[in-house]
């Protein structure tokens, strides 16, 4: 199991799944996990677009996804080197998010190539609980220690 050192959890209310714009509810996935950072979200949205159409995508790839993303929506290309693009791409490996498939070479695609819900149910989600499950413990250990 990975450790999830990089996690911040954050919760909103409900009323944020009214959101229609589909970056928006990519940003919002991402910011559950405490991800905020623009280029996170606009590789994630490559990730899903190759999921959509049903294949793996390798660094390259996403860059161009990216770029023509940005330039569609009018924002600066600013953060888009491949080291950047590989830093976040093991983020979303370390959680269990997505996977490289190394015999298709220097390609990325979301285990089984499930759906992104499906992954995070079978491979992120028991990562997170296993955490909160340490700070449980470590909680009730501090509380031991005061007398509480």
């Amino acid at each position: 199991m990975n450790p999830l050192f990089g996690i911040r959890l954050r919760w909103y209310d409900d009323t944020s799944l009214n959101e229609d714009d589909k970056r928006k509810l990519s940003e919002l996935f991402l910011k559950t996990l405490g991800v905020t950072s623009e280029v996170a979200v606009d590789i994630f949205e490559a990730l899903l677009t190759a999921r959509a159409d049903n294949r793996a995508i390798t660094v390259r790839e996403i860059k161009q996804a990216v770029v023509e993303n940005r330039k569609q929506r009018g924002c600066p290309l600013s953060g888009l080197t491949e080291r950047n693009i590989q830093i976040r791409m093991k983020f979303f490996r370390d959680i269990g998010l997505i996977k490289y498939v190394e015999k298709m070479g220097d390609r990325y695609i979301f285990p089984g190539n499930k759906k992104p819900s499906e992954v995070f149910e079978e491979y992120t989600k028991p990562q997170v609980a296993s955490s909160l499950n340490y700070i449980k413990r470590v909680l009730e250990k501090t509380e031991d220690a005061y007398g509480v």
